[in-house]
């Protein structure tokens, strides 16, 4: 299913928090899995 709102904003708040201080240059899917299951099959896992 396409994400909403509601899944991606508490990566949102984490990121503007000051826990998410040293995070630089990161990159974050944020895709319910998506990618994973993707490399997972074209790793043969």
């Amino acid at each position: 299913r396409t994400g909403t709102s509601g899944d991606i904003a508490p990566v949102v708040l984490f990121l503007c928090s000051d826990g998410a201080r040293w995070v630089n240059g990161a990159n974050v899917p944020v895709d319910g899995g998506l990618e994973a299951s993707i490399n997972a099959e074209v790793l043969g896992f």
